[in-house]
């Protein structure tokens, strides 16, 4: 009896050895997580992976046991980034890690490829816009001479544009705004007196030799600030020697009066004036006034609408409103007297530097570059010239009630400028 329960239990465990032994040999199941870049192969073992997905692999281990790998490979993301950027009057671009030689007045595409944090190449764009903008000229000169730059002559005051032509290779034209002002001439008579007792006269700039009794006038050539001829006159009066006579020399600004004994007497001019002497001889006393000189400038200046304006000893504030505005500054010059300058400020929209897309997705309507040029006027051509979209507000890429077909399209652009701008834009579904 107990042999046959003996041979019963060899019969069973021969019986339920191998699946004992695959038991033994199996291995816990293991899950890995991975991330696939487009275009690239993900290996484990002997296998090899080109999409996401999730995959049950079996796999040996080294003593020979089975082996299942749960893979999830999910895909990994590629950036792709877009670089807006603009230059201004210049060629040559170093910044964002994009070194490039570029035309003025063109709008340049320049793409590099990059690994991200995920190790997936990713597509770096730069967009670069090189601008023109005129290069600010101020000068003076004096009145009835004449101001020439680049072959150009001007002799008014005001605001001119010299057209330069091609400047650096640029597809569009370069300009110089010159600021010229016409300094005028300050032309003054002095009045003044003397005695022919001092022989000689040297005041006001004049040197005078020989003394006459008597009224003479006498003029000189002198420069002023700007460096302008103006002239001086002097009407000088010489009285014989006197031993009651007295002289008094004052001055002030041509607003201004000076008081002497009660009497008010107005600048730039020379009084006689008789009185008597307390032992009752008769005394001439000659009341010299100096009349100081004020002076008036006017200027013209164009800024852009968002700068500043700080010349000729204004500061202004960055100016918010287009338009054409007077602005006064009174100064005290060197002499005392009140100054008025006043500047004539034109303030212009600045130059529109913005990007012009070159393609857009009307199609898709997800609120992502929906509309081409949003908030400007364009002009939209089919490529035989037909008129498909006038508006003001951009292009919802919208013709005859449906959406025009995918394609290149031409366009005009007003710019806030007021410039006009052309080119092509791709409806892309």
């Amino acid at each position: 009896m107990f042999k046959k329960i003996k041979s019963l239990l060899m019969i069973l465990l021969l019986a339920t050895w191998p699946a004992m032994q695959a038991q033994k040999n199996q291995k816990p199941n293991t899950t890995i997580d991975a991330l696939l870049c487009a275009n690239d192969t993900f290996r484990i073992g002997d296998k090899e992976f080109t999409t996401p997905g999730v995959y049950t692999i079996k796999m040996k281990d080294k003593q020979g046991g089975d082996s299942i790998v749960n893979l999830n490979l999910k895909p990994a993301r590629t950036d792709t980034v877009i670089i807006n950027d603009f230059i201004v009057n210049e060629t040559h671009y170093n910044k964002n890690g994009f070194t490039v030689d570029v035309k003025l007045g063109t709008l340049s595409f320049f793409s590099k490829t990059l690994k991200n944090e995920y190790g997936c190449d990713s597509t770096v764009t730069l967009i670069l816009n090189s601008l023109t903008r005129p290069i600010p000229v101020y000068d003076t000169i004096c009145k009835g001479e004449s101001y020439t730059i680049h072959g150009e002559t001007f002799d008014q005051t005001g605001e001119y544009k010299i057209v330069l032509g091609k400047y650096k290779g640029c597809d569009c034209d370069s300009s110089l705004q010159l600021h010229l002002f016409v300094a005028e001439p300050n032309d003054t008579t002095i009045y003044d007196t003397t005695s022919t007792a001092k022989g000689s006269y040297t005041a006001n700039g004049f040197n005078i030799g020989e003394l006459t009794a008597g009224a003479s006038t006498y003029t000189e050539t002198f420069k002023n600030q700007f460096g302008c001829d103006s002239t001086v006159t002097l009407s000088l009066y010489v009285s014989p020697d006197s031993a009651y006579s007295n002289h008094l020399y004052e001055e002030i600004c041509e607003n201004e009066t000076f008081t002497y004994k009660d009497s008010a007497y107005k600048p730039g001019r020379t009084y006689i004036l008789h009185e008597t002497t307390a032992s009752g001889a008769d005394s001439i006393i000659y009341l010299h006034i100096k009349k100081l000189p004020t002076s008036t400038f006017h200027y013209y200046a164009t800024v852009f609408k968002g700068y500043d304006y700080q010349y000729y000893g204004f500061d202004l504030p960055v100016q918010e409103k287009v338009g054409v505005f007077y602005h006064k500054l009174t100064k005290t010059n060197r002499y005392g007297c009140d100054s008025v300058v006043t500047v004539q400020l034109k303030v212009v929209e600045p130059i529109d530097s913005t990007i012009i897309p070159t393609l857009f997705t009307p199609h898709t309507r997800d609120g992502k570059n929906d509309v081409f040029m949003k908030g400007y006027e364009v002009y939209i051509y089919d490529r035989y010239g037909n008129l498909v979209c006038h508006s003001k507000d951009g292009w919802d890429g919208s013709y005859r009630g449906e959406t025009a077909d995918p394609g290149v399209y031409i366009y005009t652009i007003i710019l806030k400028d007021d410039r006009k701008k052309k080119g092509s834009i791709e409806v892309y579904k």
